[in-house]
């Protein structure tokens, strides 16, 4: 039959042991989820796609304007189309926006034309009549 333990006392524990326990504990579990993340590991760990959560963000409504060769934008697995009105986190509105800037630089470049603020907007297909 096995012995009891005797409960450790904290205060016999080195805090410089300890410390680099710690320290070991937080790498392990980095490494864990960086494998998960790559699907290189069969552990369980948590995976959190996308933007770190940030508490209290503000969500901005946006309605997106692709330019003429686009007709969707795929982020994170998420596909966000022409058109479209989403409600997203305030950091990834503006990555958004800063993609269809860069797609609407793209184009003009393509067909040589001058870079336009007032540009018309491109059609969205819808069921309505004008």
């Amino acid at each position: 039959m096995a012995r009891p333990r005797k409960p450790i006392d904290p205060k016999d524990i080195d805090p410089n042991i300890l410390s680099t326990a710690r320290k070991n504990a937080m790498a392990k579990q980095a490494r864990l989820i960086a494998e998960a993340e790559l699907g290189i590991s069969d552990e369980g760990a948590p995976v959190i796609k996308g933007p770190a959560p940030i508490p209290d963000e503000p969500m901005v409504t946006l309605t997106l304007d692709m330019y003429e060769g686009a007709s969707e934008l795929r982020i994170d697995g998420i596909i966000y189309r022409h058109g479209q009105t989403i409600t997203v986190g305030e950091r990834q509105a503006r990555s958004i926006l800063e993609m269809i800037a860069r797609g609407w630089r793209h184009q003009e470049e393509i067909d040589g034309k001058a870079h336009n603020f007032y540009k018309p907007r491109q059609p969205v297909l819808s069921g309505k009549t004008a």
